[in-house]
């Protein structure tokens, strides 16, 4: 039946064919054709379906999968008709994606992690949040408004690891066949935005501390709280911008677990604004971070060696933690931040990254800061 000019089958054209087992509908003009009560009922016993260059479309053609077990070949030019059967030997398209027929998260580790650190994330920072007010409201240390703003930050992240948790729940079984909608639906792109938008947040909120820091420790200069304020509502301004800048040029997830990030020539566009995005303003932002908490660092270190000179060895120990307390803070946020953008530079210089890789530096490396930063910075001090 191969290339007939076919543009229509009735449903009950292979009535009575229940040992079919080779079907080649290849190069005709099939827009719409049920294969799920074809393979399931009418000919369960099929083996090989060549669908190639029949324009048959997915979603309007397939409600769920698997539905075959016997279907050991398909030809096609949509890798989804792969996921048809659970037996499939050679799936025959031009192009095989990296989704997994079943799940948005195939692997039951990415999973485990995605629950863990999307409810520590939620449960820390929401402790931080009310510890934090409850400083700010008894002492107004500028410092306790920092930490309140990167616990909300980290918040969001923590938000969009339980939604993709949930998300996958959802679709357990047969992701393939809601994956298109799924990356283009309002749900996914607002996921996109809220992980861009939060990451972005927590990092620029981390770079203010090392500021602050530099300036009470470095300089001995105390900074305002209108000055503050100010500069907090620049970063939010900063962080909504950059993390809505993707939806310019794109109007679905690259992946099912809604994120912009890309490292493919395939979308040149959302290429280009990931290039700015974590090499230019997110490298600057760490590269930053490093000297003011080396200006810091090497202001601590000076008092401890006048403290030496003057004979306080009490003092020198008590200047020692600031020290290793600083270099920890930048360490952790370079280990996190820095493998994502690893890969990119990797990518650009023709060294393709498997997706699955990408994906485990977004859901784990990157989110690990979200539940890193509130032990740093609050749950450390809370012990004492």
């Amino acid at each position: 039946m191969s290339n007939m000019n076919i543009n229509e089958i009735s449903p009950k054209a292979f009535a009575d064919l229940h040992y079919l087992q080779y079907l080649n509908l290849s190069i005709n003009e099939i827009d719409k054709f049920l294969l799920d009560n074809l393979l399931l009922q009418t000919i369960p016993n099929l083996r090989t379906l060549d669908l190639r260059d029949s324009e048959i479309n997915f979603d309007n053609s397939v409600l769920k999968v698997p539905v075959t077990r016997n279907l050991v070949y398909m030809g096609t030019n949509d890798w989804r008709f792969c996921c048809l059967s659970e037996s499939l030997v050679s799936c025959d398209s031009p192009k095989k994606d990296e989704t997994d027929c079943h799940n948005i998260v195939s692997s039951l580790y990415l999973k485990s992690c995605i629950w863990l650190i999307g409810i520590s994330s939620i449960c820390l920072n929401l402790f931080v949040i009310s510890y934090q007010s409850a400083t700010v409201k008894s002492y107004r240390q500028l410092n306790s408004i920092i930490l309140i703003n990167l616990a909300i930050a980290d918040s969001g992240t923590g938000l969009y690891m339980l939604a993709i948790g949930t998300a996958d729940f959802l679709f357990e079984g047969s992701y393939v066949t809601v994956e298109t909608w799924w990356r283009q639906s309002p749900w996914c792109l607002t996921l996109s935005f809220l992980q861009n938008f939060s990451m972005e947040a927590s990092l620029a909120n981390l770079l203010q501390m090392s500021l602050i820091y530099m300036l009470v420790i470095g300089k001995q200069k105390q900074v305002s709280m209108r000055c503050l304020f100010l500069m907090l509502l620049s970063t939010w301004v900063f962080s909504f911008l950059v993390g809505a800048a993707p939806l310019l040029v794109t109007k679905e997830s690259t992946s099912g677990v809604c994120y912009f990030h890309v490292f493919f020539y395939e979308n040149s566009g959302l290429l280009v604004i990931s290039d700015i995005e974590h090499l230019l303003l997110n490298g600057v932002m760490i590269i930053l971070s490093i000297g003011l908490t080396y200006v810091s660092i090497s202001k601590v270190h000076g008092s401890a060696k006048h403290l030496k000179r003057r004979g306080s060895v009490r003092g020198r120990r008590h200047k020692q933690k600031p020290i290793i307390l600083l270099v920890l803070q930048l360490v952790t946020r370079v280990l996190c931040w820095c493998p994502l953008q690893l890969v990119l530079i990797l990518s650009l210089c023709g060294i393709s990254t498997s997706l699955h890789v990408i994906t485990w530096l977004v859901m784990f490396v990157l989110s690990l800061s979200s539940i890193i930063n509130p032990c740093l910075f609050t749950i450390r001090n809370f012990k004492k």
